[in-house]
């Protein structure tokens, strides 16, 4: 059901009603608008999982819930949705179907949806030992023996029980070392480790160069865990592979530096300004928070460490991460308003450093947010809330994705991250126009564009990370094809600040720096449904950023960098 809404301009006061009195609405029985699953179309292998959700849309868009049977014409489907590949490879239809009456009446007859996955070769069963070269990175300026501390990310299936002790062992120049190792919290979605903290002494004398075998049992005693306090550690052992870091989907999809694009020209462009505005950046402000994190240097540093696996971004997000969380999150007690709070990075911080205080700091951050922004009331409100827009809402969702991800336990009014999560997402859900836009009254009833962008990647963690809620695609799809229909200006090759005027906050000229917050949706959409469309749309934006963005801004350029890397790995 569309609604209309009458926007006079921000402030105005509101004309003499002639609205209908509710006493004497006459409401129409709501209606099934849509039935879908997802993912539409996925590949596994032969032995793999992959879960399928059904949702159904009404014309009152108010959330009911639906009896759904699903059925498959190859492997075994649960009644949950959930597809086992069996060893017969191929394609196969999974069919999703509920009796979806109507509100009011029970005569509405069954409905259905349609998906694809494709069942290939599964992989050998993981046998003996896998190495993974490591190059001591030192940070403390001395010399001699050093504590080596960080977290090492795995790839999927490496090691698939996180609850029992990690088969691992370092060998520096050949010789096995004593070593501290510890599963990190967190899981791939496949439940395999996604993390490790090791720890062990670099002999002076050792060189620069070391080996982690994974599958192999330590000969040694254990060292006992030093304590990390928050702090930068005095040397750290990275691998050296970017290919391997990749691998570890760490960051979410992306490929190397080595891999990415070579043409157009823009592509390779992307590589230079963010080496050469990074160092520009790192020389003029260091690690300072205030200066370097706002929308996420940690995050886009790291991101840029795995893709090229060079030790001086991983040292330099870390610094950036710890400042930002000692002097801004821990000092203001976790009351970070919606614009600073930077947690992909932080978490991320965790898993790459096994820094306790960064996990606490996100889940603690994301429980603030969830009590001064979430909410029912909060969160649907477009007509009456003074603050609330899209970056409040996605600020509120990806806290609690992050929350659910790092494994944390139940704290101050939130009980279960995963839950609320997902409760979260159907309120934010309600709030898209049918046109596709979102539109706030605290935004004088006009899409703020890069906003909806921020909301459009949270939405994806969530199809990615949690589950894949089928209301998710159609409305990311929505958004973007909007965009590209009324809000892109190819003679400058941006995309307008806001959809129209509103007073004191922005209007529809165009944005020179904020395309890179729509190029994860591009990607993400042409991986899901193969339309070419939105593989042109993306280079086309991708284009605009690389030649209109202001490097030299420290902010515009995180605002470049944030998720845009994501998109080479969609669109591989």
């Amino acid at each position: 059901m569309a609604i209309s809404l009458l926007a006079v301009g921000c402030g105005a006061t509101d004309p003499v009603s002639t609205e209908t009195p509710p006493e004497q609405r006459v409401t129409a029985p709501a209606s099934l608008v849509a039935f879908r699953v997802a993912p539409r179309v996925d590949t596994i292998r032969a032995g793999d999982t992959l879960r399928f959700a059904a949702a159904a849309e009404w014309s009152d868009r108010a959330a009911r819930k639906v009896e759904v049977s699903y059925s498959a014409t190859g492997g075994v489907m649960a009644p949950n949705g959930l597809f086992t590949a069996g060893t017969r490879l191929g394609s196969f239809l999974v069919v999703a179907s509920c009796a979806c009456a109507s509100a009011e009446s029970s005569a509405s007859p069954p409905r259905a949806d349609t998906a694809r996955v494709v069942v290939v070769a599964g992989a050998p069963p993981r046998q003996g030992v896998e190495q993974v070269p490591l190059l001591l990175h030192r940070m403390d300026g001395g010399s001699g023996d050093v504590l080596v501390s960080n977290g090492i990310p795995l790839p999927p299936g490496w090691l698939v029980d996180p609850a029992a002790p990690p088969l691992v062992r370092v060998l520096v120049g050949g010789v096995e070392v004593p070593l501290y190792s510890e599963v990190l919290k967190g899981k791939h979605p496949d439940g395999s480790v996604m993390s490790l903290l090791l720890q062990f002494v670099w002999p002076g004398n050792g060189g620069r160069d070391a080996v982690l075998e994974v599958g192999a049992a330590s000969t040694l005693p254990a060292l006992v865990k030093s304590p990390i306090n928050g702090q930068m550690p005095a040397a750290a052992a990275l691998p050296i592979d970017a290919e391997y870091l990749v691998s570890t989907q760490i960051v979410g999809p992306t490929v190397s530096r080595f891999n990415a694009p070579q043409a157009p020209g823009f592509f390779q462009s992307y590589e230079t300004e963010f080496d050469r505005w990074g160092e520009t950046h790192w020389a003029a402000n260091g690690a300072s928070w205030s200066a370097m994190n706002f929308y996420d240097r940690v995050l886009n540093h790291f991101a840029f460490w795995v893709r090229t696996a060079n030790p001086v971004l991983w040292e330099r997000a870390a610094r950036i991460a710890i400042d930002y969380r000692n002097k801004y999150l821990e000092a203001n007690n976790f009351g970070s308003t919606e614009w600073w709070a930077q947690l992909d990075g932080l978490a991320l911080h965790y898993w790459l450093a096994g820094d306790e205080r960064s996990r606490e700091a996100t889940y603690k951050t994301a429980e603030s947010l969830h009590r001064s922004r979430g909410g029912q009331a909060r969160l649907t409100n477009t007509t009456s809330h003074e603050w609330m827009d899209n970056r409040n809402q996605s600020k509120v969702l990806s806290g609690k994705i992050l929350a659910h991800r790092l494994e944390a336990p139940p704290y101050g009014a939130v009980t279960d991250w995963s839950a609320q999560a997902t409760e979260d997402l159907g309120w934010i859900l309600q709030t898209q126009a049918a046109n596709g836009s979102f539109v706030f009254n605290s935004q004088c009833g006009q899409s703020s564009n890069f906003m909806t962008g921020m909301l459009t990647s949270v939405l994806i963690q969530y199809a990615e990370q949690i589950a894949p809620d089928a209301r998710i695609l159609p409305t990311v799809q929505r958004f973007q094809d909007w965009l590209w229909d009324t809000q892109w200006r190819p003679a400058e090759q941006v995309y307008n600040y806001y959809s129209g005027t509103c007073p004191g906050e922005g209007d529809a000229t165009p944005a020179s720096d904020l395309n890179g917050f729509y190029l994860e949706a591009y990607g993400w959409l042409y991986a899901r449904t193969g339309d070419s469309r939105y593989l042109q749309r993306g280079d086309a934006t991708f284009a605009g950023s690389v030649a209109k963005t202001w490097f030299a801004n420290a902010k515009m350029f995180n605002q470049a960098f944030q998720f845009s890397w994501r998109y080479l790995g969609y669109r591989r």
